[in-house]
């Protein structure tokens, strides 16, 4: 789709990757990859530095930190998630409603390693510090010192 500004685009762009370098975008590329209901719409496989091989490494990246537990099995795991198998087919999802820190939790248990991850990931709590952090640093929150005429 043409803009008819090419350069606010590029530069929207631009500040647009600035600011996703300064997230931990690792963990929400997990919570997309890991949510059965819109790993398939949203995340697109084919991408180069975006594929299950590439996001691997923070899958193991957040249990060892998080768990600080040896990994012995979680890539074969992930490979059982990525393939659909049972208990991660879309019917056993589709039973939860779309709830999935439920469906991670039922799950949990089936696995050694890899289904306590996203039940740690989509239990994280968004307060409200945080979501006013993020919404002031890209700009969107105003102080009095920043709302004053200068």
């Amino acid at each position: 789709e043409e803009y008819p500004d090419e350069d606010l685009a590029k530069h929207i762009i631009l500040r647009l990757e600035q600011r996703w370098k300064q997230w931990e975008q690792p963990l929400l590329l997990l919570a997309f990859l890991l949510n059965s209901s819109i790993r398939d719409t949203w995340f697109r496989t084919n991408t180069d530095n975006l594929n299950f091989t590439y996001l691997a490494q923070f899958i193991t990246y957040y249990y060892k930190v998080w768990f600080e537990y040896q990994l012995t099995c979680i890539l074969l795991e992930f490979e059982k998630y990525r393939k659909y198998e049972y208990s991660f087919d879309h019917s056993t999802y589709k039973q939860f409603k779309e709830n999935i820190l439920k469906f991670w939790e039922f799950v949990s248990p089936s696995t050694k390693e890899l289904g306590p991850l996203p039940v740690r990931l989509f239990g994280i709590c968004v307060n409200a510090a945080s979501v006013e952090q993020l919404l002031s640093s890209m700009g969107f929150i105003h102080t009095n010192q920043r709302n004053c005429l200068q």
